[in-house]
């Protein structure tokens, strides 16, 4: 019975396509502009929530840390739509600048990076509030949800080798 309610809740997870352990909620908004959306990170604090059986006490200690994440994560979000727009016009301008663009392009890559520390920062902030239980089951639910990033089509990941 233990095995069956748990392999359930294991494929109720995998099928909302949610990084339980950690998950950020990152993606396309709403709009379909990249950033956080607000309504899948609430999906996912719900599922990390039931899956490593949150008090109400981290609950709101992880929404805060998720907040503050989303927050300093939204002025490179907008950087990395500026530079794509720019490129995009440099493209279809019929004036191309290669020069332009590796700037630009850079800018991109510069703002992936920052994006990439924040997350981590806000992970290893998630991490410290969990109980060495929850960690544990974090840990091990972990490896199934790597690679799931590229689900959407992007950056890589498992269904998109």
């Amino acid at each position: 019975m233990k095995k069956t309610m748990v392999a359930a809740i294991l494929m109720t997870l995998l099928a909302a396509g949610g990084a339980v352990a950690f998950g950020g909620g990152f993606g396309p908004k709403n709009d379909g502009r990249p950033g956080p959306d607000p309504e899948r990170h609430a999906r996912k604090l719900e599922m990390m929530s039931v899956v490593l059986d949150l008090s109400e006490s981290q609950k709101a200690q992880i929404e805060e840390v998720f907040k503050a994440g989303f927050e300093a994560a939204e002025p490179y979000h907008e950087q990395m739509r500026q530079a794509r727009e720019q490129i995009r016009d440099l493209v279809t301008s019929g004036s191309y600048d290669e020069a332009k663009v590796r700037e630009l392009a850079q800018k991109v890559s510069s703002a992936e990076v920052e994006l990439m520390v924040a997350k981590a920062r806000t992970h290893s902030q998630v991490y410290a509030l969990l109980t060495p239980e929850q960690r544990q089951k974090a840990d091990k639910l972990a490896p199934l949800f790597e690679g799931r990033r590229g689900h959407h089509g992007r950056h890589g990941g498992e269904r998109c080798r």
